[in-house]
């Protein structure tokens, strides 16, 4: 029984291993057998909102390569691209050294434009076999097999288990029993020993009791004789009798007990058992939320924005980190608490909100620009003086993003927290968002290679 059960298990395995490769390789191929027309078919849809955001901004105006960033929106199936204006290079992803490098898993495409008497020129790489299809179709893959994996370990383990656990139960069983007849053989010899004495002294008591009646009749005889004869001849029977009930005595003293007692020792004061008092370790914060505020403890926040923002490089995704004071709020007071509730809906995952210092909460928003978390901050500020104005305090926002840059967990938390500071000194602007300049930073990294 147990061997078929194996042989139909290693059949199931093996056919849902070679299904998980087989998924992996079909969808790679039908991802790459229509490349060609899904890349052209978002080419043409790019380079149409990069014309439309061309119209409606000047060449010079400080957020015109942000808006085209915007327009371009998804960069998952972009390869390389470049736009430029009058042979002016406006934006270049991922910089201008991958221009001229081909390969068989991208397509080239290009497209000219007269805009406000000026040249948009459009040069771009795109994806026939997406690196994230890559990544999405072979993480399935591998979690379909780890499965098989961990199911057939646990199988193992187990059955080893309850082989080893049957050898050591018959063992002991064995073990057991011949105990059971030895003690069984040593109450058998006790008892027999005892039958054996029983009628030994009974036949002794009997011997005793004629010896007494031959003596007491001779004693009779003598009385009647004589009267001198009496109390000489009474002696010696009185002494004949005391005898006989000594020695009776005696082997009623005589019988042993069938089981002798044992002493046990007890311990003596210095072999006495050593309490060792165990010190209790510090515990750090319970659970993953606080119960006051229901938010994630401050000593979280480090670890999950470092995941965040190398999720986010990694996805060459934008991050926004906001950082909100209510100013003097106790933690446990209840605009402190319905604010936090109205967070928790407005960015609708709770493990993204954490708390920070005395009266500052920290909020992390995924794929948002700037110029969406600085309207999206409005609403928050516009909500939250709402909730707040019953004591009279004040809220104040800074914000920071990753844009296109590679930045730590840590420079992020500093510079929305340095925009907070800000704001608090303009009364004028209780929003202040930090903005990097994205030229000097690609100069930065173009003289830093």
């Amino acid at each position: 029984m147990k061997n078929k059960f194996i042989l139909g298990y290693s059949i199931i395995a093996s056919i849902f291993i070679v299904f998980s490769v087989s998924f992996f390789g079909f969808n790679l191929y039908r991802e790459y057998s229509f490349g060609e027309s899904r890349t052209n078919t978002n080419f043409i849809r790019t380079v149409g909102r990069i014309k439309t955001t061309s119209y409606q901004n000047d060449l010079y105006s400080d957020n015109y390569t942000a808006k085209l960033v915007q327009a371009i929106g998804n960069f998952d199936d972009i390869s390389f691209i470049e736009i430029k204006r009058d042979g002016i290079t406006v934006l270049a992803y991922p910089d201008s050294a991958r221009k001229n490098e081909k390969s068989n898993l991208t397509k080239e495409y290009s497209d000219k434009a007269l805009i406000h008497d000026s040249t948009l020129e459009i040069d771009a790489s795109l994806y026939l076999l997406r690196p994230v299809s890559i990544h999405y179709y072979a993480k399935i893959s591998f979690l379909m097999i780890l499965i098989v994996t961990i199911i057939t370990i646990i199988l193992i383990i187990y059955i080893q288990m309850k082989e080893s656990g049957e050898f050591q139960t018959s063992t002991s069983n064995e073990i057991n029993t011949d105990n059971e007849n030895d003690t069984i053989d040593e109450d058998d010899e006790n008892i027999a020993e005892n039958i054996e004495e029983e009628p030994v002294e009974e036949k002794q008591t009997e011997e005793t009791k004629t010896e007494e009646e031959t003596a007491l009749n001779e004693a009779a005889e003598s009385t009647e004789s004589k009267e001198s004869a009496e109390t000489e001849d009474s002696e010696p029977a009185d002494a004949i009798e005391n005898e006989k009930i000594e020695e009776k005595t005696e082997r009623k003293t005589e019988v042993k007990p069938l089981h002798e007692e044992k002493s046990v020792e007890l311990p003596s004061e210095n072999e006495k058992p050593v309490l060792i008092e165990t010190s209790k370790e510090e515990v750090g914060p319970n659970g993953l939320f606080s119960p006051v505020t229901g938010l994630g403890w401050e000593s979280y926040l480090m670890t999950r924005l470092e995941n965040e923002v190398n999720r986010a490089v990694a996805s060459e995704m934008d991050l926004s980190l906001f950082v909100i004071q209510i100013e003097n709020a106790k933690r446990d007071s209840e605009i402190v608490k319905n604010t936090c509730n109205y967070l928790a809906i407005q960015f609708q995952f709770k493990d993204l909100l954490f708390e920070y210092k005395d009266d500052c909460i920290v909020a992390m928003k995924i794929n948002m620009n700037l110029d969406e978390a600085l309207n999206f901050a409005d609403k928050l500020h516009e909500d939250i003086s709402n909730i707040i104005a019953a004591e009279d305090k004040k809220c104040f926002i800074g914000i920071s993003t990753r844009s296109i840059r590679i930045v730590a967990a840590e420079r992020l938390l500093t510079e929305a927290e340095q925009a907070m500071e800000h704001a608090k000194t303009d009364p004028a602007s209780p929003i202040i968002a930090f903005r990097a300049d994205s030229e000097k930073y690609r100069q930065y990294l173009e003289e830093n290679r």
